[in-house]
């Protein structure tokens, strides 16, 4: 269990995904405060995250 900075709590775990990586959960209660629209460059080279090569390790 942990605790954010306002009191609010939530769990945390992950797990081995199933081509590699992992699965990230978070388990808690939370309330929409805002909304907005990401606008992404595609002249961004990490526009669609940074992977690792397979066989190699971290």
């Amino acid at each position: 269990m942990q605790e954010s900075i306002i009191g609010s709590t939530y769990r945390l775990g992950h797990a081995p995904g199933r081509d590699g990586g992992i699965v990230a959960t978070i388990t808690g209660r939370a309330w929409v405060t805002a909304e907005t629209t990401l606008i992404f460059d595609p002249a961004d080279p990490y526009v669609g995250g940074i992977r690792q090569a397979r066989g190699q390790t971290p």
